[in-house]
């Protein structure tokens, strides 16, 4: 939870003023910027250039129509990326005025960085130094309530999550090109809920849909029966408020409930960690340490360790799966490859290919090192390791967002990780995920795998005991994750995965031949003499 500041205070003073002048040209209303403060550019520099020639295109092209625009400009090491998305509803004047203010107000609020975000009323502009395009960000993640309770809050629970599932859906359909739409729903005879879903149209269906389901998820734990609720997400944003009905939804601002007062609350993991010196959520590394497990550059092991990896490049794209062994001995190398099953070929290869590159970078010279991203899993070694099952390394990451109801929380989050387990191990791909419902809002999403080489008893070993960790690292959390070098799990109240691709069409039976020809005329009737 974030105090007040006096900055914000200010802002919460724009919206009411801008709320007393509605019907009339009222300036853009500034909601809240983003500055990670992680990178900088000097003063004069081709970077600095390049941004104002960026904004000045984004500014130029915000009345192109469809109120989503994205350019990049200048040449590596200086690109810049940025977009604009203007709320759906609103005209191309109002996106164009809020475009050109956010472009001028972002140098203030976030001087010298190479890295912002900036969220309007009526649009978000957000730049960067490495490409943004299509690609989800779930963070930064900024929540905004009224401080004032609903009447009847199960019942407005029940509203709410139902027209945000209706809203979700259609946002994300393919004929929904601007990812975006609203609804009204009665709530009482004097009050009408009014929500909005939109996405940035630069982003997959699927990739909207987790978005926005991970955003409607969190509603209950940032703004839960209260009057509205807004929430901004770099890919995404919504927004829900009750009014009376003598308020007209055309004209009045999709967040009026801004004016009585704005809280925040920004998700951030917490992750711990062993034997490594940092970790991202989804990935880990290992390198093995030991002196005697070192090779050095050039020699016969080093050969087949790359001959292990141009192997992996061709034969495990396919099947998303390979174990392969190199070389002979002394200098044998085991190795093995697995790719998320939803993933394409391509994008397996492209994986395999990275994680090849980047093993070799972080663990130099070693024997045997473990690799895992969010797309795949690379590990190989001096000695066989197949179908033996390796769980004692293990890797912890959660949210620091905690349940609203532990006790409910963990009995619905036990019986699901219990059915993927059972899924997962019976399966060839070792690979399970799975939904099941929280509260009228909230879902919790699983998925669990193992390396394919091992056995199906093995396989359910293996989860049983990252299963067990869950009370350890993350119990009461949103979220969780165990990783081990044999299998791993993963859940969250919001969507994270793909859906598996459908199996191939099975092949079709081979036609019967046909009747074998009678010599002469088919279509001749032949009777006998005397006949």
């Amino acid at each position: 939870m974030i105090i007040i500041t006096p900055s914000l205070r200010a802002s919460v003073l724009l919206l009411m003023v801008y709320l007393l002048t509605l019907g009339s040209d009222a300036l853009p209303t500034y909601v809240y910027h983003d500055c990670p403060d992680t990178t900088h550019y000097t003063l004069n520099s081709s970077y600095q250039a390049n941004l104002r020639i960026l904004l000045s295109s984004l500014s130029s092209n915000a009345t192109v129509g469809n109120g989503f625009y994205n350019a990049t400009s200048g040449r590596n090491p200086d690109t810049v990326y940025g977009l604009f998305l203007c709320r759906g509803d609103v005209t191309d004047d109002v996106c164009r005025d809020c475009v050109e203010t956010a472009s001028k107000g972002v140098l203030e609020q976030c001087p010298n960085q190479k890295v912002a975000t900036t969220w309007f009323e009526e649009c978000m502009l957000r730049y960067s130094d490495k490409s943004i395009f299509s690609i989800m960000q779930e963070v930064p993640a900024l929540y905004l309530y009224n401080i004032k309770n609903i009447s009847e809050p199960s019942r407005f629970n029940q509203l709410l999550a139902d027209t945000m599932e209706g809203l979700a859906t259609r946002a994300t359909s393919s004929q929904s090109r601007r990812k975006f739409a609203t609804e009204e729903a009665n709530f009482t005879r004097f009050q009408t809920l009014y929500c909005l879903v939109q996405c940035t149209p630069d982003i997959s269906g699927s990739d909207c849909n987790r978005c926005l389901r991970g955003a409607i998820g969190a509603l209950p734990s940032c703004c839960g029966g209260k009057q509205g609720a807004r929430v901004l997400i770099p890919s995404c944003n919504l927004s829900a408020l009750d009014l009376v009905v003598s308020l007209q939804p055309l004209i009045v601002p999709a967040y009026q409930f801004l004016s009585d007062s704005i809280h925040l609350l920004f998700l951030t993991y917490l992750v711990v960690l062993f034997h490594i010196p940092s970790i991202t959520v989804n990935a880990f590394e290992h390198c093995f340490d030991s002196q005697s497990q070192n090779y050095t550059s050039g020699d016969k092991f080093e050969t087949n360790l790359k001959h292990l990896f141009n192997s992996f490049y061709t034969k495990g794209p396919p099947t998303r799966f390979n174990t392969t062994i190199s070389g002979d001995t002394p200098d044998l190398v085991y190795g093995l490859v697995q790719c998320d099953p939803t993933i394409s070929e391509e994008d397996c290869r492209s994986c395999m290919n990275a994680s090849s590159i980047e093993i070799l970078q972080k663990c130099p010279n070693r024997k045997q090192a473990v690799l895992r991203n969010d797309n795949c899993y690379l590990r190989y070694s001096d000695s066989s390791f197949f179908s033996q099952v390796e769980a004692s390394l293990r890797f912890y990451a959660w949210p620091i967002q905690n349940v609203s109801d532990p006790l409910v929380f963990n009995q619905q989050l036990g019986a699901l990780m219990d059915n993927l387990s059972t899924t997962a191990a019976s399966r060839e791909i070792k690979y399970a995920t799975g939904i099941t419902n929280l509260t009228d809002f909230e879902k919790i999403y699983g998925l669990l795998q193992c390396t394919r080489d091992l056995s199906g008893k093995d396989c359910s070993s293996c989860l049983g005991q990252i299963i067990s960790d869950i009370p350890r690292c993350c119990d009461g959390m949103t979220g969780g994750n165990v990783l081990s070098v044999s299998c791993n799990l993963r859940y969250e109240i919001y969507p994270f995965f793909e859906n598996l691709p459908p199996p191939p069409p099975s092949p079709l039976e081979a036609s019967p031949p046909p009747p074998p020809q009678i010599e002469g005329d088919q279509n001749t009737n032949k009777t006998e003499n005397g006949a």
